[in-house]
């Protein structure tokens, strides 16, 4: 069950529009009608709750929920990557962008060969990125 929060202490509250029901429905590809029933399981077994500026935001192991902070409308919902955590610690998301800005990295590195440290410097990033895939695979 969710931590105890202004959200989940009003969770009667929680509603939504047609067209948020409609929004919902096609986001998260539910055939169930009772939306907002739906909704309010997910926020009771959220895995996080937070409240940003005007906004609740509620995150599942594979959605996001954003809902009003005021009127408890639940604005829109939607699919997000699952966050595998590799055994380094990081998410796969993480270890991509890393190796995203390694390969860049290297790049600008490859058109400064003729520097003594380039050698050395695409050394290390060659073994970060070949590390990094590794991890990426396991």
């Amino acid at each position: 069950m969710a931590n105890t929060n202004e959200l989940t202490l009003n969770i009667n509250k929680i509603h939504t529009t047609k067209l948020g029901i409609g929004r919902i429905k096609q986001n998260l590809g539910l055939e169930t009608d009772e939306v907002v029933e739906w909704c309010k399981q997910k926020i009771m077994q959220a895995d996080e709750i937070m409240k940003k500026g005007k906004n609740w935001y509620v995150y599942s192991a594979d959605s996001v929920m954003t809902i009003n902070a005021n009127s408890f409308t639940i604005i829109t919902a939607h699919k997000i990557a699952v966050k595998e955590i590799t055994a380094s610690g990081f998410s796969l998301a993480e270890m991509e962008d890393a190796y995203n800005f390694i390969l860049s990295m290297i790049q600008k590195a490859e058109k400064t060969q003729e520097k003594p440290t380039a050698a050395r410097r695409l050394k290390a990033l060659r073994t970060a990125a070949s590390l990094i895939t590794a991890e990426m695979k396991k």
